[in-house]
């Protein structure tokens, strides 16, 4: 479905970017397209690269769910405190139709009450976009054929899912149970409902005790909520939702297309009219949309959604207008009877199947299935879910869902009391607080002044309160087991190490072309024969790497001459040393002439000591005569030598005598670096290049034009996540090679894109190379480079970019 009307993960269009090549005044206008190694090992969707970090970033294609979340979270916030405040007699209300018992409030009216109580259509809504989220990935695998990668996925998706969902909630009511005996004057702090113990220590056993259940998503007995926030006992709902829609995307993996779909509506049908499973029903409901959007995306709907695409702008509208009215479902009672007393909804309560007990979450079903389908395709209510406000609700929706219970049966009930909504409990427990500034409770229920005006204060601390727990537990929560599944999934080679059982890495190449402006392998990738290196170096806790065969992090780049690689494995100097060898002869190189000349076999590279025991990132360049160094370290201090023939230093570390004017230059351009989880460290291979124009007939290489430039990368490594942020630098291409120039800013890669519980997404550039066929180590400003990067340890991608508009920006060493 094109247009306005598409589907949620329609990419953007590529972006035309003008770029300024400061150092030279020239303008120039190009246009960056992505290269790809390897359709599906990288990401669909294009990318285009920016050299400012600071720009605004467009918003993902899914933004807006993003925001729906954050609104409904907010509902259930703004539902929770219309019931608190005022009495049952007035709950009864808000909780049943318009003109129920001759009652005509505004709050109660179709539509308008679901800014008023509509906690439950929230609830049902984050059913339905978990399920397309959890969904988003694997699904997108599964219409790949990618299924090793389906599983690596759902693997980590189900390690990680519990402690996403619990280590937050452990926190909070932690937090929450240990303020009563922290903040009660003389006792323990009063909270109406609450049972406390008589002492922490007791307190502590009771709440450990409740929340091992409470734990344990499929405890069949017991109450279904814990004690300490009751509002959380749709966690448990949400984890076992997650559990079905990892279990079902596994099982359905295999089937055709219109097998797929035909299951997902089966398992709708048997959770809404066979089994009580409304739940999972709204679930699998999420993921059938989310599988929808992504046939949409490639023109791949049944035959069926043609007829209907005149009428889609009709048909959404219409949802949505449904959605409105079921999303207020009168729901003071269980009692289906009492539904049919509501005006409007005799008729639909006839509708109700025998399975569901609790018969507001059919009808709950429809309108949040309803409501995520049809707002993407209606652009207004789609940019309202994109606006800053819903985006920040969005970002604190968890923390939101979390805190705002016990704010406000702590302080929140402390205030209404004050204002004169006190109850008999508060009378009696909270005197001093009764009636101490009474407001007028006159106007439309729901809307009074004695309501509103505490949410002056409710409201910022509610928001303060969600803020921290975002920083301190939501977004740990995202990261702390990404990293402990990274850990143990690493852990679990290491330990069959130990045990005898080698590590293998292998380093796959095939023949690529471009094929429609990709490039593409024009035959299966085979493993190149790099033999494995020998040693004894790695001890302690680096013992298991003592058994890796094969290299790690290989790089490809040409010399002057030829192609080598360059990569990791177990050294005779360290334990993981770098070495280097002529890529030819790893490959059916075809016919060229071969001389038996240095790194005919792979040759470990020396370094003046101290050695690491992990060396990595070295990049090797070549003076304007075609000898060859080797740069071991850009930060804190550069430290490069000459190399020989055999992978020895054949001279001193040369960096002393360029230290002079480098430190002056590095103090003003390099990124200034915490004490602590930040670092600068060598990223790319080295080219060397002319600053002129390839096209301009005055243009002559000569020894002050030409210098040797390369990317280094400024990583922090916050909450368990890594990010990396490129430079380049330039530097003279005779000895003692001094720098030239810095960029003043990172290169920002457009499509780096902020998630859940991240900053940004991590993206590492990892080589570069020219693009003209048969352009080897030297180029000019106008001649266009390839630069690849990896995506999260996960993928891996491309693009081509004007030399001169990489090097825009360059802070000269010169400058005063």
């Amino acid at each position: 479905m094109p247009g306005d009307m598409g589907g949620i993960l329609d990419s953007g269009e590529w972006e035309e970017m003008k770029q300024d090549w400061e150092l030279y005044k020239e303008k120039d206008q190009t246009q960056w397209k992505p290269w790809k190694p390897k359709p599906a090992l990288t990401r669909g969707h294009r990318r285009s690269m920016s050299r400012r970090q600071d720009e605004a970033e467009k918003l993902r294609p899914t933004a807006y769910l993003d925001g729906l979340r954050g609104f409904a979270a907010f509902l259930v916030y703004w539902h929770h405190h219309e019931l608190w405040a005022h009495p049952p007699i007035q709950n009864l209300s808000f909780e049943m139709g318009f003109g129920y018992d001759h009652k005509y409030h505004f709050c109660a009216f179709p539509g308008i009450r679901n800014f008023f109580t509509g906690g439950h259509f929230a609830v049902s809504t984050f059913f339905v976009i978990s399920g397309y989220v959890l969904s988003a990935k694997p699904m997108s695998l599964i219409h790949a054929g990618e299924q090793a990668k389906l599983a690596d996925n759902l693997s980590s998706a189900l390690f990680r899912r519990w402690m996403r969902l619990y280590m937050p909630l452990i926190c909070t009511t932690f937090i929450y149970m240990t303020s009563w005996h922290a903040l009660g004057r003389g006792g323990i702090l009063w909270v109406d409902g609450a049972k406390p113990q008589s002492n922490y220590r007791d307190e502590l056993w009771w709440w450990y005790a409740e929340l091992k259940n409470f734990s344990f998503a499929f405890n069949a007995g017991g109450e279904p909520w814990l004690s300490y926030n009751f509002h959380l006992w749709s966690i448990p709902v949400e984890f076992r939702g997650s559990v079905v829609i990892y279990t079902c995307l596994l099982a359905l993996s295999r089937c055709t297309r219109n097998a797929r779909l035909l299951c997902q509506l089966g398992l709708i049908f048997y959770f809404l009219y066979i089994a009580d499973g409304w739940y999972c029903a709204m679930f699998i409901a999420g993921m059938l949309l989310c599988d929808l959007d992504l046939l949409a995306k490639k023109d791949g709907l049944p035959r069926f959604f043609r007829w209907l695409e005149p009428y889609k702008q009709f048909i959404y509208y219409h949802l949505l207008v449904i959605s409105i009215y079921l999303g207020g479902i009168p729901s003071h009672t269980w009692d289906v009877n009492d539904l049919q007393k509501n005006r409007g909804w005799y008729y639909l309560s006839l509708l109700k199947p025998q399975a569901v007990f609790d018969y507001k979450w059919f009808y709950l079903f429809w309108a949040a299935t309803f409501l995520v389908a049809a707002i993407p395709r209606i652009k207004w209510l789609k940019s309202f879910f994109e606006t800053w406000f819903c985006q920040y609700l969005g970002r604190v929706s968890f923390a939101l869902y979390l805190v705002h219970g016990p704010v406000l049966w702590t302080l929140g009930d402390r205030l209404y009391t004050a204002v004169g909504w006190g109850k008999e409990a508060q009378l009696l427990h909270l005197p001093g607080w009764a009636n101490k500034l009474p407001l007028p409770k006159s106007g439309p229920l729901g809307l009074e002044p004695a309501f509103l005006l505490p949410h002056s204060i409710l409201l910022p601390v509610t928001f303060y309160c969600a803020e921290l727990v975002t920083r301190f537990f939501d977004e740990p929560s995202v990261k702390f087991p990404q990293w402990l599944y990274r850990k143990a999934t690493g852990a679990g080679a290491g330990a069959g190490a130990s045990q005898g059982q080698q590590q293998t890495s292998n380093m796959l190449g095939c023949d690529a072309r471009f094929v429609d402006g990709v490039l593409q392998c024009i035959g299966a990738p085979k493993n190149l024969p790099i033999a494995a290196t020998l040693g004894d170096k790695c001890e302690g806790d680096l013992a298991f790497m003592g058994w890796n065969v094969g290299p790690h992090d290989a790089r490809v780049f040409y010399g002057p001459k030829k192609p080598y690689t360059l990569f990791g494995s177990n050294g005779g100097f360290t334990c993981f040393g770098m070495w280097l060898q002529d890529f030819r002869v790893l490959v059916d190189w075809g016919y060229e002439m071969f001389t038996q000349d240095d790194f005919r076999v792979a040759t470990e590279l020396q370094r003046p000591p101290p050695y690491g025991f992990v060396e990595k990132n070295w990049f090797v360049f070549w003076d304007k005569d075609k000898q060859m160094y080797a740069h071991y370290d850009v930060a804190p201090k550069r430290v490069f030598a000459r190399l020989g023939a055999d992978g020895s230093m054949a001279g001193q570390d040369l960096a002393p005598f360029a230290a002079a004017t480098d430190e002056k230059c590095m103090g003003r351009y390099l990124p200034k670096l915490a004490p602590e989880l930040e670092s600068i460290h060598q990223a790319t291979n080295s080219l060397s290049i002319t600053l002129c124009r390839r096209a301009d007939k005055s243009c002559q290489e000569n020894d002050g034009n030409t210098f040797i430039f390369t990317i280094f990368q400024h990583k922090t490594y916050y909450d368990f996540h890594s990010e990396y942020e490129p430079y380049v630098m330039m530097f003279r291409q005779r000895a003692p090679f001094e720098i030239y120039g810095i960029s003043r800013k990172p290169i920002w890669i457009h499509g780096r894109q902020r998630s859940e519980g991240r900053r940004t997404d991590m993206f590492y550039v990892v080589s570069m190379s020219w693009k003209t066929r048969g352009q080897k180590y030297h180029g000019y400003l106008d001649d266009v480079l390839f630069l690849s990067f990896g995506i999260e340890d996960k993928e891996s991608g491309g693009i081509d970019v004007l030399a001169s508009d990489l090097l825009m920006g360059l802070g000269l060493c010169s400058e005063p």
